[in-house]
């Protein structure tokens, strides 16, 4: 019985086993599987497996939808009673099939109502929730002055610097639509605000920079006579209208009509009735997708292709799995592109997308590599085609030409050339300069972006606003609504400030300056705050008359009654004594003091991330910050502690050297003091004598990093390459020694290569295993076993599983008479051996029932003289012989049976002619 399961192999999953599908007589078993995809369905054309997909699936009258997966819980559709609402099949439930007022506004999914959905006049300002309307709703020049209704356009709602001086109609901004301290000095043009401009007492001493009243007030006990005409707050437009993305009235309904709001249900009885509620429907922002999301990449995922084969729609590339990999998309396949070494390799689908001038495309893939080889670059784009479908070109985001074998994401904007009327998507491999190396990519998306019709992204900025739609009289812009942000530098002028409008409120401090003030009046400047605006020669002084403090070319001056003083300046402080001689100095340069101490815990160095702390012979500052120009001298402490939980660096050019503290020795000499650590990690170790010595009570054992003697881990020990090793004996510190070499190991004497003079050495063990055994001088090879053994040839282990030998020939000690003696001829009849001896077919004890079968004969039917030594083989040189004696005994046969049979021939030929003649009688006769 199927067993399905919720969240497995992992969360968002269902996973099922042993499931079967019973249809038409025939049972389909179904393999274990898991997915994270929304529909699992079945195809009866190919009834092996099933299938999944995101969106709803296209299906067969034989076709069945099987799990539907709700973010990792499964619904088993064919038992379904209460229906899922991602069971519906699209376009299945009709307008009759909907009971009035039965679709609210909980039935509604994001971006389900679409523009094809309303009818004319059913959208109205009562059906539209507040900041429903996003600025990808809108086209450029969309919003018209008669569109907006008065305070509907707030701050929110404007992107920054959206708000030019193209879409600001003359007079259009009033006082209350300035948010407080909005307008700084960059955004007025100098000259702009006149005395017209200004209310009574619009103006305080925050708002007054020095640079500004050094020109107009002499001094401070000026009296600044009103002038008429002062800033009079006289604002004809005291609210601007603010967009909140609200619509003209209108009926409060979404009207169904025939071919607006399509809904179809089917005729099974599946859904009960939908009530539609006339004006109860409230659009939220996050409902409404008036903008193109349409992917217009046909198969961009590759989820649906068989693996192995070209996906469908692309006129290349191979269809993978992504199944088994690490890093992968989440999805079950991806497209592969091969390398090459020649061209680039361009993958372009089939369908033709129409295009204009100007169209903008965002692109996107998802890529990766199979390794980081090659020089080749990797990006999406488009192959060109004019108004006939003739090639012209090519276009493509930016080229990725760094390789990655993780997944990661490529997207940008293509905007189309001119005379460009149809596009094709194109991925594109390009030369990689090698070939083993691999593109995958899967997820393609290609929307448009920006054309005369929609907008895709971003807020409402300027190219969305027809040119005077933001105007005093529709009330557009709300109280405070244009913010710094909102505003660019300068584009306020004398046109846009009706008069009196600028308040004291909408002033930022020190915002006014000298170009901004064409008057001002002595009674406009309160003494309770200003003391004074310039002065000049002034000294202060302590109570006592002793110490003064002035301003002296540049510099504050505090002078003591001594003669000593300190001068401040931007660069630094400086103190001199009364001599007039530097007694000390703080400034960017440099500090001098006899000595820095701390009230606090520590003394804090502190550069910045960049640099670092030189202690240098003062001489050679002030400098150019190049280490080298510069004069060290030695630090003394009692010890060095490193940042903490981390690690100490001693970084130098040549070498550091642990010697006595007075460092080089007057005749250059240096005394070397020892070093004492834990551990000692450095590539390499010179000896500054003849040897180098490394002391141990027992071993030197060259182990893994970070393992020291005591500790309770088993230590991995590491290999040593030197140019000589001269010891008693070496010995393994496990079960095998490896001796490790690039070319040969050879045994010689303890004067090594000597020059190329080499004198070569015996090598003896108890076993040698190796793949060849060659000659080192000579010409023979010889294996010597002792004077009653022999040379066997056995299986790998073993002593009696024994494997052939195979020659070009075999020869035998010697077959010459003078290196024989005792020789005797064999005269013992052969034949009587091989009448009485069978040869077998056999397989040894120890062969397998499939191992090829020997031909051979048994001892036990043969002379003991056709054995070997030990009398259990036979000698092959033995039974040769004994063949060849075999040979001559036929031949003496034979040659006997020769001699009969000539005599019986000659005899049979006489007793022919005898018949004859016995014939001829007769028939004479």
């Amino acid at each position: 019985m199927v067993q399905v399961t919720n969240n497995s192999p992992s969360a968002g999953y269902i996973a099922w086993k042993d499931c079967n599908i019973s249809y038409k007589g025939k049972v389909y078993p179904i393999p274990d599987g898991n997915t994270n995809l929304t529909y699992v369905y079945w195809k009866f054309s190919y009834p092996d497996g099933f299938y999944g997909s995101n969106a709803f699936p296209t299906l067969a009258e034989d076709d069945l939808l099987v799990f539907l997966n709700k973010n990792g819980i499964h619904l088993k559709v064919p038992n379904t009673t209460v229906l899922d609402g991602s069971l519906i099949v699209p376009e299945s439930i009709y307008t009759d099939a909907l009971a009035a007022n039965i679709i609210t506004t909980e039935h509604l999914m994001a971006g389900a109502v679409t523009t094809n959905k309303l009818s004319a006049g059913a959208v109205t300002a009562n059906t539209i929730a507040a900041d429903a309307i996003g600025a990808t709703a809108i086209a450029a020049d969309a919003i018209l002055s008669e569109h907006i209704q008065a305070n509907q356009i707030i701050a929110e709602h404007l992107a920054v610097n959206s708000v030019t001086a193209r879409v600001i109609a003359a007079d259009a901004i009033g006082a209350d639509a300035i948010a407080a301290n909005a307008v700084l000095a960059e955004h007025i043009k100098a000259g702009t605000i006149t005395t017209n401009h200004i209310s009574s007492a619009g103006i305080d001493v925050s708002k007054v920079i020095n640079a500004a009243t050094s020109s107009q007030i002499s001094q401070i006990n000026t009296r600044i006579t009103d002038q008429d005409g002062v800033i009079s707050q006289k604002a004809t437009q005291t609210s601007v209208n603010l967009l909140t993305g609200r619509m003209t009235t209108a009926e409060g309904k979404i009207t169904t009509q025939a071919g607006q709001i399509d809904l179809k249900v089917d005729r099974d009885g599946v859904i009960a009735a939908i009530n539609l509620q006339p004006g109860s429907v409230t659009i939220d922002a996050r409902l409404v997708n008036i903008a193109d999301t349409t992917n217009l990449v046909d198969n961009s995922t590759f989820e649906r292709d068989v693996v192995g084969s070209k996906p469908k729609g692309w006129d290349g590339g191979l269809t993978v799995s992504q199944a088994t990999w690490g890093s992968n998309t989440g999805s079950n396949n991806a497209m592969q592109i091969d390398a090459s070494n020649t061209r680039n390799t361009d993958i372009v689908q089939e369908k033709f997308i129409e295009v204009a001038a100007g169209d903008q495309l965002y692109l996107e893939m998802d890529y990766r590599n199979l390794n980081l080889l090659g020089s080749g670059g990797m990006y999406i784009g488009t192959k060109n085609y004019d108004a006939k479908k003739q090639h012209i070109g090519w276009g493509a985001v930016t080229a990725i030409t760094t390789k990655t074998t993780t997944f990661k994401k490529q997207s940008g904007t293509y905007t189309v050339p001119a005379n460009v009327r149809y596009v094709q998507i194109r991925v594109t491999f390009s030369n990689n300069g090698e070939t083993t190396n691999k593109l995958y990519v899967d997820n393609l998306i290609v929307r448009r972006k920006n054309n005369a019709d929609l907008i895709v992204e971003g807020a409402i900025t300027a190219n969305h606003l027809a040119a005077n739609s933001i105007t005093a009289a529709n009330g557009a812009l709300a109280n405070a609504s244009i913010t710094r942000a909102k505003l660019q530098n300068a584009i306020i002028g004398t046109a846009q400030i009706e008069d009196g409008t600028i308040t004291n409120a909408k002033i930022g401090n020190l915002a006014v300056d000298n170009a901004k003030i064409s008057g001002i009046s002595a009674n406009k400047i309160n003494a309770g705050y200003i003391n004074g605006i310039d002065v000049y020669g002034a000294k202060f002084r302590s109570s006592d008359g002793l110490t003064n403090l002035e301003i002296v070319g540049g510099n504050v001056r505090l002078t003591q009654s001594g003669g000593s003083y300190v001068n401040i300046n931007p660069d630094g402080v400086y103190g001199y004594n009364s001599s007039g001689s530097e007694r000390f100095r703080m400034d960017k340069g440099l500090i001098t003091s006899a000595a820095l101490g701390t009230s606090n815990s520590n003394v804090y160095l502190a550069p910045d991330s960049a640099n670092e702390v030189r202690v240098v012979d003062l001489s050679s500052i002030p400098s150019d910050g190049i280490a080298e120009n510069y004069s060290y001298r030695p630090i003394r402490v009692q010890g060095v502690r490193f940042a903490p939980n981390g690690n100490g660096y001693l970084g130098t050019e040549g070498e550091i050297r642990i010697t006595s503290s007075g460092f080089q020795q007057p005749d250059g000499s240096y005394v070397y003091r020892p070093l004492r650590a834990g551990n000692i990690y450095g590539t390499s170790f010179i000896s500054t004598t003849t040897n180098a010595y490394i002391g141990a009570d027992n071993e030197v054992r060259f182990v893994n990093k970070g393992f020291i003697d005591g500790d309770v881990s088993t230590p991995t020990y590491r290999p040593l390459r030197c140019g000589d090793i001269t010891a008693g004996h070496i010995a393994s510190d496990s079960g095998n020694m490896y001796v490790g070499s690039d070319d040969e190991v050879r045994i010689v004497s303890r004067g090594g290569y000597n020059g190329g003079n080499i004198t070569w050495r015996n090598l003896r063990a108890n076993l040698l295993y190796a793949n060849a055994v060659d000659i080192q001088t000579g010409t023979h090879l010889y294996i010597r076993p002792t004077s009653g053994g022999e040379a066997k040839v056995t299986a790998t282990g073993t002593t009696d599983n024994f494997r052939p030998i195979r020659a070009r020939t075999f020869t035998t000690d010697t077959s010459m008479r003078e290196n024989k003696k005792d020789i005797e001829v064999y005269s013992e009849d052969s034949l009587d051996v091989f009448r009485n001896a069978q040869v077998y077919t056999y397989r040894r004890l120890n062969d397998d029932e499939f191992a090829f079968k020997q031909l051979g004969m048994m001892i036990d039917e043969t002379p003991r003289i056709l054995h070997g030594e030990e009398g259990d083989s036979f000698d092959l040189y033995a039974l040769t012989s004994f063949v060849g004696k075999g040979i001559k005994d036929v031949i003496t046969v034979l040659d006997k049976n020769s001699d009969d049979i000539n005599w019986l021939m000659i005899e049979n030929q006489y007793l022919k002619q005898k018949v004859q003649q016995l014939e001829d009688r007769l028939n004479a006769a």
